[in-house]
């Protein structure tokens, strides 16, 4: 079992920790366990980041001896932790000093888990801990090293979201991390027979420049797009399938080639030459760079969706802005039509007195019908947008009561409607916008008045105390069904019979103002008993 299979084992949490105390090192088990992913917990010093406060101090200090080779190792101790959530979970530790070759201490491995799964599955860990630990010694210190290295190096990487600089990113980490002169990156196109583009590592621009355009994928290259498996070779230039180099081309023999692998398939290789201080790149060089490749994979990918993404946000807001100009002109005009027609058959209808014919009566309802939907849906808009702000004002309550009262009496009297209120007598000061609130008691008004039985009652009720108000409008008629109650909020969803039935925005729109204002507005109905709905809003907003 290899190093990388022991840190892996299930249940099984491990942590790596220089002799600064930081973080060199996590498996899967410990990022779950502590609720982050790994590349935001390497690099950070561990008793600061995720040991209590009250057991910080005695842990560092314990830590401190143990590296100062003080105190032995400790073969077992418990602990608690902090996780992401700002949980406190128990944990028993195995404790592993790392060594270099010279017996100088560099670091130190803990193992454990948290004490209940830990004694649930004692002697499976137990076994598991003691391969562990005996890979762990086996390591040689320079492989630790290289470890850290290529964390640090995929934590760079990911955290890139253009892909040109990722690409740029991976050639220059592959190149440090595996210790090679040369380093280069081919993306493959969408036929995966050919390089779309190559990224080089290693070369001054001078000799880049000298080299001339980058390779076909011919050639030692050709090998890993059809086969895609890494191939490591002593000398590239005594290879079969190896096309030659180009004038100028600097002299390359080790070469270490991987796949690098997303989703779907292939997307590109990772190439590697001229092994530093080595005739040739070893097992060790291979294997690092496949755990890279896997990094790469993701990066690439999230680069191509991140650039994709901004591409379709980019045209989403084109299209947003130019629907919301469409949306605004067309309002804009349908309003000063209507609002023409409703004002010169208001005119006609004063003049006329009774004796004005009922197709007048209702052509005139009509156009304020469609000037209030208008409005309402450049309020709806407005609101989506964020760009509807309230006008705080000092106001009394009971006079805004009493205004939109006086504007629904004309509909609730030809319905032989009476609108009573309560509780606006005296004075009710507030701080809010008038405005908001008349409109929505008004959307509120309407659908009482127009779901009252003819000769009903619909009642407005006025409660406050120092800190809030609230509205209550209550109508006597069939109430509405608890199926629907659950959606009657939401545009363009309708109660009642079709002769009852309004747009289903001013529900919407009104709910939304109330939140807008600092409230909510709320539903209570039973079939056959009406219903009431409360606004209820602060009182100084």
């Amino acid at each position: 079992m290899t190093a990388q299979q022991c840190l892996e084992v299930a249940g099984v949490m491990f942590v790596g920790l220089d002799v600064q105390g930081r973080v060199t090192l996590v498996n899967r088990q410990a990022c779950r366990i502590l609720g982050y992913h790994e590349a935001d917990i390497i690099g950070r010093d561990w008793f600061e980041g995720f040991v209590p406060e009250a057991g910080r101090q005695s842990a560092q200090e314990a830590f401190g001896r143990l590296m100062a080779g003080e105190v032995g190792p400790v073969e077992y101790s418990e602990s608690a932790v902090i996780t992401r959530d700002g949980e406190h979970r128990l944990i028993g530790w195995h404790n592993t000093l790392l060594q270099d070759e010279a017996g100088e201490v560099v670091g130190t491995l803990i193992s454990g888990g948290e004490i209940t799964e830990q004694r649930r599955a004692e002697e499976e860990r137990a076994r598991f801990a003691a391969e562990a630990v005996a890979a762990a010694r086996e390591a040689r210190s320079h492989l630790w090293r290289r470890v850290q290295r290529l964390c640090t190096a995929a934590t760079g990487i990911t955290a890139e979201h253009e892909l040109a600089l990722v690409l740029q990113e991976v050639a220059d980490s592959a190149r440090a991390v595996i210790g090679a002169r040369y380093a280069a990156l081919g993306i493959l196109d969408p036929s995966r027979k050919e390089l779309a583009s190559f990224v080089m590592s290693g070369l001054t621009d001078d000799e880049a420049r000298r080299v001339g355009p980058p390779p076909s994928g011919r050639g030692v290259l050709g090998i890993l797009i059809e086969d895609p498996k890494p191939l490591r070779v002593r000398d590239v230039q005594a290879h079969a399938a190896f096309f030659g180099f180009p004038p100028s081309h600097p002299p390359m023999r080790s070469f270490l080639g991987v796949p690098i692998v997303g989703r779907s398939g292939p997307i590109g290789n990772l190439y590697l030459t001229e092994k530093k201080d080595a005739e040739q790149f070893s097992e060790e060089d291979e294997a690092l760079a496949v755990m890279l490749a896997a990094h790469v994979a993701v990066a690439v990918e999230n680069a191509r969706l991140y650039e994709e993404r901004e591409g379709l946000l980019e045209k989403l807001r084109g299209l947003q802005v130019s629907r919301e100009r469409f949306f605004a002109m067309i309002n804009h005009e349908m309003r000063n039509a209507l609002t023409a027609v409703h004002g010169w058959m208001e005119l006609w209808l004063r003049k006329a007195g009774p004796a004005a014919p009922r197709a007048a009566r209702e052509v005139a309802d009509s156009a304020e019908r469609a000037v209030t939907l208008l409005e309402d849906m450049l309020d709806l808009s407005r609101l989506d947008a964020s760009k509807l702000k309230p006008r705080v004002l000092r106001a009394d309550a009971g006079e805004v009561v009493r205004e939109a009262v006086s504007t629904m009496e004309p509909a609730a009297e030809r319905r032989a409607v009476v609108i009573r209120t309560q509780g606006i007598d005296g004075g009710l000061l507030c701080r809010t916008d008038p405005v908001r609130i008349r409109q929505i008691l008004i959307n509120l008004l309407s659908n009482a008045v127009r779901h009252s039985p003819e000769g009903g009652e619909v009642t407005v009720e006025v409660t406050a105390d120092d800190t809030g108000l609230r509205f209550d409008v209550v109508d006597r008629g069939e109430g509405i069904p608890a199926e629907q109650q659950a959606r009657i909020f939401e545009a363009f969803e309708r109660a009642g019979t079709d002769q009852e039935r309004g747009t289903g925005l001013g529900l919407t729109l009104s709910k939304k103002l109330a939140v807008l204002l600092g409230g909510d507005l709320t539903l209570d109905s039973k079939r056959g008993r009406g219903a009431r709905f409360t606004l209820e809003v602060p009182r100084h907003l």
